[in-house]
């Protein structure tokens, strides 16, 4: 990520051993990653309902046991 697309890399814990996020200075943008997908967004960028970044994306048990790692942001929500 660094080398390819300037994205400095960071762990979203200290425990974690594998990055999943990381800030573009270039681009001024935060990214997210999987093995399947790639997304930035940035101050001004609209989120819309069904965006990857409109909910948690946790299971409804999950969220029972940690209600507050849940989260909604309403469409049409601007970072």
């Amino acid at each position: 990520m660094i080398v390819n697309r300037g994205i400095k890399t960071e762990k979203i814990d200290l425990t974690h051993h594998v990055c999943s996020i990381g800030f573009c200075e270039k681009e001024q943008k935060w990214y997210g990653w999987s093995h399947r997908a790639l997304c930035g967004f940035g101050i001004g960028d609209m989120v819309n309902e069904g965006d990857c970044c409109a909910s948690s994306c946790w299971s409804e048990e999950y969220l029972k046991r940690f209600p507050e790692k849940g989260f909604i942001i309403d469409s049409g929500f601007y970072c």
